[in-house]
């Protein structure tokens, strides 16, 4: 993904439901990480993108498509995923979107992945959902 080295590349995952984080602890919980059916969990490459573009791509690419609200978004380090066992695929458009694949084929397998995931990334709450 746009030629960053592996450690200092950043994605996000858009948080659409408020059974994916706790607010009161400030942590993303499990199910904001584990892949849908067809094993391509959807990310952004917000590497060198501010805060307001962040913002921008998930309203305008994840909640408004869906008619969701935006509630927040886990920032996760590239390598956290790498650390898995996992790869980041570039899949535009937009240009910043990938999905996050090669998932274990167990479930148990995916869960404690995705576990590893949500437990290493940053939960950041939407200013204005």
């Amino acid at each position: 993904m746009n030629g960053e080295p592996r450690e200092e590349r950043r994605v996000a995952r858009f948080l659409l439901a408020s059974s994916q984080f706790a607010r009161t602890t400030g942590r993303v919980k499990v199910g904001a990480f584990l892949p849908p059916a067809n094993g391509r969990l959807s990310v952004f490459d917000t590497t060198r993108a501010d805060e307001d573009a962040i913002w921008s791509l998930g309203r305008i690419h994840v909640a408004e498509p869906r008619r969701k609200t935006l509630h927040g978004r886990a920032d996760l380090d590239v390598k956290a995923v790498h650390d898995q066992g996992l790869r980041i695929d570039v899949a535009p458009p937009p240009p910043e979107h990938a999905n996050v694949v090669g998932w274990p084929a167990d479930d148990g397998a995916q869960e404690a992945v995705a576990l590893q995931l949500a437990e290493r990334s940053r939960l950041v709450l939407n200013p204005s959902p």
